[in-house]
């Protein structure tokens, strides 16, 4: 999967999304980012090898440190989300905490 980001102060990410594998009751993906200073000329060119817009939203994000690890709460039109990220010991860590 393919996401394009737009973030405060103009610039944007564009990030490839790995397949989700499953280790230990953990969701694994791995993730690719590159910075992106001209948003409107990378959907050009996304546009222009194939790719289209399959979905867009508006998401709030709040992150904190937990046991070494960062625990993000996402808040969109459909719903919140709780994502941690770190190492396997700092997510379950943080999970037990929580």
């Amino acid at each position: 999967m393919l996401r394009l980001r737009q973030l405060d102060g103009g610039h944007s990410v564009l990030t490839l999304k790995g397949r989700a594998t499953y280790r230990e009751g953990m969701k694994i993906r791995e993730e690719t980012e590159v910075q992106v200073t001209d948003r409107d000329a990378m959907i050009g060119i996304l546009n222009g090898v194939g790719f289209s817009v399959s979905i867009e939203y508006r998401k709030t994000r709040e992150s904190w440190e937990l046991g070494g690890a960062v625990v993000e709460l996402d808040t969109l039109d459909f719903g919140r989300f709780v994502e941690i990220e770190g190492t396997k010991e700092q997510i379950q860590r943080a999970a037990r905490l929580l």
